[in-house]
């Protein structure tokens, strides 16, 4: 169903995003320096998220950031999902069909599982790192 869909890639980006939160936060001395550290993160993902900049939109120097992005392949799959679930409705399926073609959208549920997965792990291993290194958390 549409529902399980969106929830598994909604969480599965929640899950990175929070990852990477917690990254920066260990990183990071203060709350004020955590914030200004992860802004260049959010920009990349954000500005470089598969809907606003698209593969064919945006230049092919650039085109990276849409392929390590996680906010990308996440709009990308939740985009098919929604034209499959609207798929009898003609002037719903037009349309998503129009952003699949015109976005260089690809069903890759796989990769992006794959990519979507590899950032929270870069994320948590960095994290466990700088805990360790930066913090001097003992056990």
């Amino acid at each position: 169903t549409m529902f399980s869909s969106i929830y598994l890639w909604t969480t599965l980006l929640a899950v990175t995003m929070d990852a990477m939160y917690l990254m920066v936060a260990a990183v990071a001395k203060d709350s004020t320096t955590a914030i200004i550290m992860s802004a260049p993160f959010m920009m990349l993902f954000l500005l470089f998220n598969g809907f606003t900049s698209t593969r064919s939109s945006v230049v092919p120097w650039m085109r990276w950031a849409i392929e390590i992005s996680p906010v990308a392949y996440a709009i990308q799959q939740i985009t098919f999902t929604a034209m499959w679930a609207y798929e009898d409705n003609d002037g719903l399926n037009s349309s998503y069909n129009y952003i699949v073609t015109t976005s260089d959208y690809q069903d890759q549920p796989i990769r992006a599982v794959a990519v979507i997965a590899s950032c929270f792990a870069v994320f948590k291993i960095i994290q466990m790192v700088c805990f360790h290194c930066l913090n001097n958390i003992r056990r």
